[in-house]
């Protein structure tokens, strides 16, 4: 009896921790969406004020400065519906049984490290792949100059965004304590190297 009550003081201690860590991510994760989408979006709408005004800082506004102004435009708008349309991170409704809920929260923090890995691997080859093929239609429609330009700005703006994503609870996926015989903890380390 004394047992099962230290289990469920256990499971209710895990899972308070890892509801207020999940709600924590979470949080962290709608404010980088909401502060990368108006960044893309500010990006957008000030290119496409460039475009609409003819208005050009460095001098005379020709065909090269509103093609780049278009490309940041759309690489810009390609950034903002992808920051949108990134998942958010559930935290799990409480359930009575302390255990059960601690059972939910762990699979909630596994679902969320995940999403997250995949977030940042999928973010680094859009961005790659948005920037370096945005460069090229670029440099075919202008000059080289002007596409690699275009890369060297735009690229940059996408690492930046992808390294500042929450990633807290896919770092917390490699670190595991496990149980061993003499009733200790040890830490195992997981992934891929």
């Amino acid at each position: 009896m004394v047992a099962a009550r230290s289990a469920h003081a256990d499971c209710a201690t895990e899972a308070t921790s890892l509801r207020t860590q999940l709600h924590d991510e979470s949080v962290r994760m709608d404010r980088w969406r909401y502060a990368w989408t108006a960044i893309y979006g500010v990006i957008a709408v000030g290119q496409l004020g460039l475009i609409v005004t003819k208005t050009n800082v460095f001098g005379a506004y020709d065909r090269e400065y509103r093609d780049k102004d278009i490309l940041g435009v759309v690489q810009s708008g390609l950034g903002a519906i992808a920051t949108v349309l990134s998942p958010s991170i559930e935290v799990p409704s409480p359930v009575a049984d302390a255990c059960a809920d601690m059972t939910a929260l762990r699979a909630a923090r596994v679902k969320t490290g995940k999403t997250e890995r995949e977030l940042f691997y999928v973010g680094h080859l859009g961005n790659f792949v948005v920037n370096l093929g945005g460069s090229l239609l670029l440099a075919r429609a202008t000059n080289w100059q002007a596409g690699a330009l275009a890369f060297v700005i735009g690229y940059p703006i996408g690492l930046v965004n992808t390294y500042t994503m929450p990633r807290a609870s896919w770092h917390a996926l490699s670190v595991v304590a496990v149980p061993v015989a003499d009733g200790g903890l040890a830490i195992r380390l997981g992934g891929s190297f």
